[in-house]
């Protein structure tokens, strides 16, 4: 395949423009740049943290349907080809490199880090009951079954 049909110059100069752009504005104020970072990423938690959850709950429901359903059987490769590994192996590799390593460190760390510094879409006071509970709640979806 040639390289010089699959290269847009138009999409490669506007993400180049934005990306310096963004760069430039992160050193030349840094704080101006924090400060819109953080009330964009609060107003994104508080106001759309429902599209989140939505969202990673129809891809866990959408998976299920793919598993149960004769797409889950859909081939990926040519039509004699045969799998490199067994599937449990792939489970294993997919498991050990993805949510094994972050269960290491996040599984206890998480749900400290959120009960010491309550999300803001759950708002409140940090260190309390109320926070325990919802550090524990971010804690089960991150690392639960939608992870």
């Amino acid at each position: 395949m040639d390289d010089e049909k699959n290269f847009d110059s138009f999409i490669f100069g506007v993400s180049a423009v934005l990306i310096v752009f963004f760069v430039l504005w992160s050193i030349i104020f840094p704080v101006n740049m924090e400060n819109v970072i953080n009330m964009v990423f609060e107003w994104m938690t508080t106001s759309w943290s429902w599209l989140w959850l939505l969202t990673v709950f129809l891809l866990v429901v959408g998976a299920f349907v793919l598993l149960v359903t004769d797409y889950g059987k859909m081939k990926l490769g040519l039509p004699d080809s045969k799998p490199e590994f067994s599937d449990f192996t792939w489970f294993a590799m997919l498991f050990g490199a993805a949510i094994a390593a972050g269960i290491v460190f996040w599984g206890p760390a998480e749900p400290a880090y959120h009960y010491m510094n309550t999300p803001p879409y759950f708002g409140g006071e940090g260190m309390t009951p109320t926070a325990a509970n919802n550090a524990m709640t971010t804690s089960f979806f991150h690392w639960g079954l939608s992870a």
